[in-house]
Protein backbone atom coordinates (compact mmCIF):
# COMPACT_ATOMS: atom_id res chain seq x y z
CA UNK A 1 0.00 0.00 0.00
CA UNK A 2 1.20 3.68 -1.04
CA UNK A 3 2.23 5.90 2.01
CA UNK A 4 -0.96 7.82 1.01
CA UNK A 5 -3.16 5.19 1.36
CA UNK A 6 -1.37 4.46 4.89
CA UNK A 7 -2.11 8.11 5.81
CA UNK A 8 -5.76 6.86 5.32
CA UNK A 9 -5.99 3.83 6.76
CA UNK A 10 -4.21 1.66 9.88
CA UNK A 11 -3.63 -1.20 8.81
CA UNK A 12 -4.36 -3.28 12.36
CA UNK A 13 -1.74 -5.60 13.06
CA UNK A 14 0.88 -5.29 16.31
CA UNK A 15 4.51 -5.07 15.51
CA UNK A 16 7.23 -5.40 17.98
CA UNK A 17 10.76 -5.57 17.82
CA UNK A 18 12.08 -9.56 18.28
CA UNK A 19 15.10 -8.29 20.40
CA UNK A 20 11.71 -7.73 22.85
CA UNK A 21 10.15 -10.55 22.49
CA UNK A 22 12.37 -13.51 20.48
CA UNK A 23 10.75 -16.93 21.19
CA UNK A 24 8.83 -16.01 24.46
CA UNK A 25 6.29 -17.75 25.30
CA UNK A 26 3.06 -16.41 24.76
CA UNK A 27 -0.01 -16.28 26.79
CA UNK A 28 -4.05 -15.76 25.56
CA UNK A 29 -7.24 -16.28 27.55
CA UNK A 30 -10.85 -15.23 27.30
CA UNK A 31 -12.06 -11.80 28.50
CA UNK A 32 -15.85 -13.13 28.73
CA UNK A 33 -16.13 -17.16 29.17
CA UNK A 34 -19.90 -16.68 27.47
CA UNK A 35 -18.84 -15.02 24.59
CA UNK A 36 -15.24 -16.16 23.95
CA UNK A 37 -15.09 -17.66 20.67
CA UNK A 38 -12.89 -21.17 21.11
CA UNK A 39 -12.06 -20.56 17.40
CA UNK A 40 -10.49 -17.66 17.52
CA UNK A 41 -6.53 -17.36 18.18
CA UNK A 42 -3.67 -15.39 18.46
CA UNK A 43 -1.60 -15.54 15.39
CA UNK A 44 2.25 -14.80 15.96
CA UNK A 45 4.53 -14.42 13.38
CA UNK A 46 8.38 -14.15 13.87
CA UNK A 47 11.04 -13.18 11.87
CA UNK A 48 14.55 -12.07 12.22
CA UNK A 49 13.84 -8.65 13.24
CA UNK A 50 10.03 -8.33 14.19
CA UNK A 51 7.46 -10.17 16.16
CA UNK A 52 3.85 -9.17 14.75
CA UNK A 53 0.60 -10.14 16.00
CA UNK A 54 -2.95 -10.32 14.90
CA UNK A 55 -6.07 -12.35 15.15
CA UNK A 56 -6.97 -15.69 13.34
CA UNK A 57 -9.95 -18.10 13.43
CA UNK A 58 -10.35 -21.69 12.63
CA UNK A 59 -12.25 -22.51 9.77
CA UNK A 60 -11.32 -26.25 9.51
CA UNK A 61 -9.75 -28.21 11.78
CA UNK A 62 -6.51 -27.98 10.79
CA UNK A 63 -6.84 -24.29 8.90
CA UNK A 64 -6.70 -20.74 9.71
CA UNK A 65 -8.40 -17.46 7.87
CA UNK A 66 -6.36 -13.90 8.97
CA UNK A 67 -5.34 -10.96 6.45
CA UNK A 68 -3.58 -11.47 4.09
CA UNK A 69 -1.06 -7.98 5.82
CA UNK A 70 -0.58 -10.54 8.70
CA UNK A 71 1.16 -13.14 7.16
CA UNK A 72 2.13 -11.51 3.65
CA UNK A 73 5.75 -13.12 2.48
CA UNK A 74 7.15 -10.22 1.25
CA UNK A 75 7.69 -7.75 4.12
CA UNK A 76 11.77 -7.14 3.41
CA UNK A 77 14.16 -5.32 5.46
CA UNK A 78 16.67 -3.75 3.50
CA UNK A 79 16.81 -6.17 0.63
CA UNK A 80 15.98 -9.51 2.32
CA UNK A 81 12.97 -10.95 2.43
CA UNK A 82 11.79 -11.60 5.57
CA UNK A 83 10.82 -15.49 6.56
CA UNK A 84 8.71 -15.47 9.03
CA UNK A 85 7.58 -18.52 11.16
CA UNK A 86 3.70 -18.71 12.76
CA UNK A 87 2.56 -20.09 15.59
CA UNK A 88 -1.37 -19.84 16.64
CA UNK A 89 -2.20 -19.98 20.26
CA UNK A 90 -6.02 -20.98 21.42
CA UNK A 91 -7.22 -19.56 24.55
CA UNK A 92 -8.19 -22.21 27.43
CA UNK A 93 -12.27 -21.99 28.25
CA UNK A 94 -14.88 -23.99 29.89
CA UNK A 95 -14.38 -27.17 27.95
CA UNK A 96 -10.68 -27.15 26.14
CA UNK A 97 -7.32 -26.28 27.49
CA UNK A 98 -4.61 -23.94 25.80
CA UNK A 99 -3.43 -24.83 22.42
CA UNK A 100 -0.67 -23.81 20.44
CA UNK A 101 0.12 -24.56 17.39
CA UNK A 102 2.51 -24.21 14.50
CA UNK A 103 1.35 -23.18 10.39
CA UNK A 104 2.03 -22.62 7.66
CA UNK A 105 0.57 -20.40 4.55
CA UNK A 106 -1.45 -22.15 2.48
CA UNK A 107 -3.02 -20.02 -0.16
CA UNK A 108 -2.93 -16.06 -0.08
CA UNK A 109 -4.84 -13.25 -1.77
CA UNK A 110 -3.52 -12.07 -5.45
CA UNK A 111 -2.39 -8.62 -4.94
CA UNK A 112 -4.78 -6.04 -6.07
CA UNK A 113 -5.28 -2.27 -7.31
CA UNK A 114 -8.37 -1.30 -5.88
CA UNK A 115 -8.28 1.97 -4.10
CA UNK A 116 -9.01 0.05 -0.60
CA UNK A 117 -6.82 -3.22 0.02
CA UNK A 118 -9.71 -4.17 2.18
CA UNK A 119 -11.37 -5.81 -1.11
CA UNK A 120 -8.91 -8.63 -0.97
CA UNK A 121 -7.31 -9.08 2.49
CA UNK A 122 -7.26 -12.57 3.16
CA UNK A 123 -4.87 -15.54 3.87
CA UNK A 124 -5.48 -19.13 4.93
CA UNK A 125 -2.87 -21.20 7.10
CA UNK A 126 -2.88 -24.56 7.32
CA UNK A 127 -1.88 -25.92 11.38
CA UNK A 128 0.99 -28.67 11.77
CA UNK A 129 -1.26 -30.58 13.59
CA UNK A 130 -4.88 -30.77 14.05
CA UNK A 131 -7.12 -28.91 16.59
CA UNK A 132 -10.07 -30.69 18.40
CA UNK A 133 -11.53 -27.24 18.50
CA UNK A 134 -15.17 -25.96 16.56
CA UNK A 135 -13.71 -24.05 13.28
CA UNK A 136 -16.62 -21.22 12.34
CA UNK A 137 -19.06 -21.73 9.48
CA UNK A 138 -19.25 -19.25 6.63
CA UNK A 139 -22.36 -17.26 5.41
CA UNK A 140 -21.81 -16.03 2.02
CA UNK A 141 -25.02 -14.01 1.45
CA UNK A 142 -23.07 -10.71 1.89
CA UNK A 143 -24.43 -7.46 4.28
CA UNK A 144 -27.69 -5.76 4.11
CA UNK A 145 -27.38 -2.16 5.72
CA UNK A 146 -27.64 -1.57 9.54
CA UNK A 147 -26.96 -5.03 10.76
CA UNK A 148 -25.75 -5.99 14.34
CA UNK A 149 -22.28 -7.95 13.84
CA UNK A 150 -19.87 -8.94 16.23
CA UNK A 151 -16.11 -9.27 15.93
CA UNK A 152 -14.02 -11.64 17.66
CA UNK A 153 -10.38 -10.26 18.24
CA UNK A 154 -7.38 -10.65 20.62
CA UNK A 155 -5.92 -7.42 22.66
CA UNK A 156 -2.65 -7.71 23.47
CA UNK A 157 -2.44 -6.64 26.71
CA UNK A 158 1.98 -6.53 26.13
CA UNK A 159 4.26 -8.63 24.43
CA UNK A 160 3.47 -11.96 25.41
CA UNK A 161 -0.06 -11.74 26.91
CA UNK A 162 -3.41 -11.76 25.36
CA UNK A 163 -7.11 -11.44 25.90
CA UNK A 164 -9.83 -12.69 23.20
CA UNK A 165 -12.23 -10.22 23.11
CA UNK A 166 -16.16 -10.35 21.44
CA UNK A 167 -16.93 -6.24 19.95
CA UNK A 168 -20.30 -5.13 18.97
CA UNK A 169 -21.03 -2.75 15.61
CA UNK A 170 -23.14 -2.24 12.62
CA UNK A 171 -22.67 -2.51 9.22
CA UNK A 172 -23.36 1.08 6.75
CA UNK A 173 -23.86 0.86 2.73
CA UNK A 174 -24.18 3.90 0.90
CA UNK A 175 -21.93 6.10 3.88
CA UNK A 176 -20.56 9.65 3.26
CA UNK A 177 -16.85 8.03 4.90
CA UNK A 178 -17.17 4.85 1.67
CA UNK A 179 -19.82 6.09 -0.58
CA UNK A 180 -18.58 3.23 -3.17
CA UNK A 181 -18.99 0.98 -0.42
CA UNK A 182 -23.48 0.25 -1.27
CA UNK A 183 -24.00 -2.96 -2.10
CA UNK A 184 -24.08 -6.35 -0.32
CA UNK A 185 -21.90 -7.85 -2.44
CA UNK A 186 -19.50 -5.20 -2.44
CA UNK A 187 -16.10 -6.75 -1.86
CA UNK A 188 -15.54 -4.67 1.46
CA UNK A 189 -18.28 -3.71 3.80
CA UNK A 190 -18.03 -0.71 6.36
CA UNK A 191 -18.66 -1.53 10.37
CA UNK A 192 -19.42 1.49 12.79
CA UNK A 193 -19.55 1.68 16.35
CA UNK A 194 -16.40 -1.18 17.47
CA UNK A 195 -13.22 0.40 18.10
CA UNK A 196 -10.47 -1.50 15.96
CA UNK A 197 -7.23 -1.35 17.40
CA UNK A 198 -3.59 -3.12 16.71
CA UNK A 199 -3.91 -6.79 16.80
CA UNK A 200 -7.34 -6.77 15.61
CA UNK A 201 -6.52 -7.19 11.84
CA UNK A 202 -7.65 -10.91 10.93
CA UNK A 203 -11.12 -11.32 13.14
CA UNK A 204 -14.03 -12.90 12.41
CA UNK A 205 -16.99 -10.54 11.86
CA UNK A 206 -19.74 -13.02 12.78
CA UNK A 207 -23.58 -12.33 11.90
CA UNK A 208 -26.06 -12.84 14.96
CA UNK A 209 -26.17 -16.55 14.16
CA UNK A 210 -22.53 -17.05 14.80
CA UNK A 211 -21.55 -17.27 10.98
CA UNK A 212 -18.35 -15.59 10.13
CA UNK A 213 -19.28 -13.13 6.55
CA UNK A 214 -16.21 -11.00 6.94
CA UNK A 215 -12.47 -10.73 7.81
CA UNK A 216 -11.23 -7.38 10.07
CA UNK A 217 -8.95 -5.67 7.93
CA UNK A 218 -8.70 -2.23 9.02
CA UNK A 219 -9.68 1.24 11.18
CA UNK A 220 -10.41 4.44 9.65
CA UNK A 221 -8.12 7.12 11.52
CA UNK A 222 -9.38 10.09 10.06
CA UNK A 223 -12.18 12.41 11.45
CA UNK A 224 -14.36 15.01 9.48
CA UNK A 225 -14.26 15.47 6.79
CA UNK A 226 -14.42 12.07 5.45
CA UNK A 227 -11.70 10.07 3.46
CA UNK A 228 -12.55 11.73 0.25
CA UNK A 229 -12.79 15.30 -1.17
CA UNK A 230 -16.41 15.31 -1.43
CA UNK A 231 -17.98 18.65 -3.93
CA UNK A 232 -19.54 19.95 -1.18
CA UNK A 233 -17.76 19.06 2.01
CA UNK A 234 -18.99 22.19 4.35
CA UNK A 235 -22.55 21.93 3.14
CA UNK A 236 -22.56 18.53 4.13
CA UNK A 237 -20.28 18.70 7.30
CA UNK A 238 -22.71 20.92 8.87
CA UNK A 239 -25.14 18.32 8.62
CA UNK A 240 -23.85 16.03 10.92
CA UNK A 241 -25.58 15.56 14.15
CA UNK A 242 -23.53 13.67 16.70
CA UNK A 243 -19.53 13.13 16.84
CA UNK A 244 -18.49 10.05 14.05
CA UNK A 245 -18.07 6.97 16.04
CA UNK A 246 -15.18 4.77 15.12
CA UNK A 247 -14.65 3.35 11.70
CA UNK A 248 -13.47 0.18 10.36
CA UNK A 249 -13.21 -2.04 6.89
CA UNK A 250 -13.33 -5.29 6.16
CA UNK A 251 -13.30 -8.23 3.29
CA UNK A 252 -16.35 -9.28 2.35
CA UNK A 253 -15.96 -13.20 2.52
CA UNK A 254 -19.24 -13.68 0.09
CA UNK A 255 -16.77 -12.12 -2.81
CA UNK A 256 -14.22 -14.88 -2.09
CA UNK A 257 -14.22 -17.83 -4.52
CA UNK A 258 -13.87 -21.15 -2.43
CA UNK A 259 -13.25 -23.21 -4.88
CA UNK A 260 -10.65 -26.08 -4.70
CA UNK A 261 -8.51 -26.68 -2.78
CA UNK A 262 -9.45 -23.39 -1.57
CA UNK A 263 -9.87 -19.73 -1.95
CA UNK A 264 -8.81 -17.91 -4.87
CA UNK A 265 -10.07 -14.31 -6.44
CA UNK A 266 -12.84 -12.01 -5.65
CA UNK A 267 -15.90 -13.05 -7.26
CA UNK A 268 -18.47 -10.17 -7.06
CA UNK A 269 -15.85 -7.67 -7.81
CA UNK A 270 -17.90 -5.81 -10.25
CA UNK A 271 -17.13 -3.20 -13.16
CA UNK A 272 -19.01 -0.47 -11.78
CA UNK A 273 -17.50 -0.78 -8.32
CA UNK A 274 -13.92 -0.84 -9.70
CA UNK A 275 -14.19 2.24 -11.41
CA UNK A 276 -15.80 3.69 -8.04
CA UNK A 277 -13.05 2.65 -6.19
CA UNK A 278 -10.36 4.44 -8.75
CA UNK A 279 -12.39 7.46 -8.96
CA UNK A 280 -13.06 8.13 -5.15
CA UNK A 281 -13.38 11.69 -5.73
CA UNK A 282 -15.94 11.42 -8.15
CA UNK A 283 -18.02 8.44 -6.50
CA UNK A 284 -18.06 11.09 -3.52
CA UNK A 285 -19.34 14.00 -5.62
CA UNK A 286 -21.71 11.63 -7.26
CA UNK A 287 -22.97 10.48 -3.72
CA UNK A 288 -23.49 14.48 -2.40
CA UNK A 289 -25.33 15.28 -5.63
CA UNK A 290 -27.56 12.53 -5.08
CA UNK A 291 -28.61 13.17 -1.37
CA UNK A 292 -29.03 16.82 -2.29
CA UNK A 293 -31.33 15.87 -5.43
CA UNK A 294 -33.18 13.87 -3.06
CA UNK A 295 -33.55 16.85 -0.49
CA UNK A 296 -34.69 18.93 -3.55
CA UNK A 297 -37.21 16.92 -4.67
CA UNK A 298 -38.42 16.56 -1.56
CA UNK A 299 -38.56 20.55 -1.36
CA UNK A 300 -40.38 20.19 -4.71
CA UNK A 301 -43.02 17.96 -3.43
CA UNK A 302 -43.82 20.12 -0.25
CA UNK A 303 -44.12 23.13 -2.17
CA UNK A 304 -46.69 21.47 -4.18
CA UNK A 305 -48.75 20.32 -1.24
CA UNK A 306 -48.55 23.82 -0.08
CA UNK A 307 -49.86 25.34 -3.20
CA UNK A 308 -51.89 23.59 -4.59
CA UNK A 309 -54.38 21.82 -2.47
CA UNK A 310 -56.72 24.06 -0.82
CA UNK A 311 -59.12 26.74 -3.26
CA UNK A 312 -59.00 28.97 -0.94
CA UNK A 313 -55.28 28.94 -0.44
CA UNK A 314 -55.91 30.85 -4.39
CA UNK A 315 -53.98 34.19 -2.71
CA UNK A 316 -51.43 32.71 -0.72
CA UNK A 317 -48.03 32.80 -1.72
CA UNK A 318 -45.13 30.25 -1.07
CA UNK A 319 -41.95 30.95 -0.10
CA UNK A 320 -38.75 28.94 0.05
CA UNK A 321 -35.73 30.04 1.46
CA UNK A 322 -31.72 27.72 1.76
CA UNK A 323 -29.72 27.49 4.30
CA UNK A 324 -26.92 25.30 3.94
CA UNK A 325 -28.43 21.91 3.78
CA UNK A 326 -32.10 23.17 5.56
CA UNK A 327 -34.99 24.50 3.07
CA UNK A 328 -37.66 26.35 4.86
CA UNK A 329 -41.11 26.04 2.83
CA UNK A 330 -43.52 28.29 4.50
CA UNK A 331 -47.08 29.00 2.57
CA UNK A 332 -48.77 32.31 4.12
CA UNK A 333 -51.28 34.73 2.84
CA UNK A 334 -50.21 37.75 0.75
CA UNK A 335 -50.07 40.41 2.10
CA UNK A 336 -53.03 42.99 2.46
CA UNK A 337 -55.43 39.79 1.90
CA UNK A 338 -57.50 38.29 4.28
CA UNK A 339 -57.02 38.59 8.26
CA UNK A 340 -53.82 39.45 9.76
CA UNK A 341 -53.70 36.55 11.81
CA UNK A 342 -54.16 33.92 9.06
CA UNK A 343 -52.80 30.84 9.54
CA UNK A 344 -50.01 29.52 7.69
CA UNK A 345 -48.40 26.26 7.29
CA UNK A 346 -44.16 25.25 6.66
CA UNK A 347 -42.26 22.49 5.63
CA UNK A 348 -38.94 22.25 6.94
CA UNK A 349 -36.53 19.75 4.36
CA UNK A 350 -33.06 18.83 6.25
CA UNK A 351 -30.45 16.78 5.49
CA UNK A 352 -29.24 15.09 8.37
CA UNK A 353 -25.96 12.56 8.64
CA UNK A 354 -25.58 9.85 11.47
CA UNK A 355 -22.40 9.81 13.63
CA UNK A 356 -21.97 6.29 11.46
CA UNK A 357 -22.19 8.44 8.17
CA UNK A 358 -25.29 7.29 7.15
CA UNK A 359 -27.22 10.27 5.49
CA UNK A 360 -31.22 11.09 5.24
CA UNK A 361 -33.67 13.56 4.11
CA UNK A 362 -36.23 14.75 6.96
CA UNK A 363 -39.36 16.31 6.54
CA UNK A 364 -40.98 18.33 9.19
CA UNK A 365 -44.55 20.11 9.44
CA UNK A 366 -45.32 22.99 11.30
CA UNK A 367 -48.16 25.45 11.76
CA UNK A 368 -48.44 28.81 13.05
CA UNK A 369 -50.50 32.34 12.66
CA UNK A 370 -49.47 35.21 9.85
CA UNK A 371 -49.51 37.86 12.37
CA UNK A 372 -46.19 39.81 11.72
CA UNK A 373 -45.73 38.48 7.85
CA UNK A 374 -46.44 42.01 6.59
CA UNK A 375 -44.66 45.29 7.59
CA UNK A 376 -45.58 48.82 5.62
CA UNK A 377 -48.50 49.18 3.74
CA UNK A 378 -50.97 46.41 2.33
CA UNK A 379 -50.17 46.27 -1.36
Amino acid sequence: MSSRGLARIAIACAISMAATARAQPMDVRCADASTCSESVAWLVRRSEVEVLRCTAFLVATDTLMTARHCVEPWRRDGGRTLEGRFEAYFPESASRVAERHDARIWRIADETALAIQSANDWAVLRLETHSERRPLRFDRSGFQDASNVALHVVDAIDETHGIVRTLACHTVLDSIFAPHIDEPLAPAVVLAGCDVRAGHSGGPVVDTSGAVRAVVHARDLRTWPWREPLRYPELLAGALEDEPVPIAYATNLACVDWGRPGPTVPSCVLDGWLARTRHPGAASNAFANRVLAEARDRVDAARAELEGTDPARAEWRVAVRERNVVWEVVARPACGRGPSDAPFESRRVAIVVASDGRPAVRVTASRGRARGWCRGPAR
